[in-house]
C-alpha cells in the first residue's frame, strides 16, 4: 500500500496542575487544591493517587502561569 501523504499530530503535554481544566494554571487551581486538601477525591488531585496533599500543591505551584 502506498500513501500520498502522512500526517502526524503530537499530543500536547497535559497541564496536570490545571485541576479546573480551563487551560491555565492559576489561582483557581490553587484554591481548588486547598478546598480539597486532605480529601480522598479527585477534586484537587493532580497526580491521580487519590489524595489531595502537598504533592498536588507543589505541582500547581511548579506549573504556575502555564497555559494550553
Amino acid at each position: 500500500m502506498v500513501f500520498d501523504s502522512l500526517r502526524i499530530e503530537l499530543a500536547e503535554t497535559p497541564l496536570v496542575g490545571d485541576v479546573t481544566c480551563d487551560c491555565v494554571v492559576d489561582l483557581d487551581d490553587l484554591l481548588l487544591v486547598i478546598a480539597h486538601w486532605g480529601q480522598a477525591d479527585d477534586g484537587g488531585d493532580t497526580n491521580g493517587d487519590g489524595d489531595t496533599n502537598s504533592i498536588d500543591l507543589l505541582t500547581v505551584i511548579g506549573q504556575w502561569s502555564l497555559a494550553c
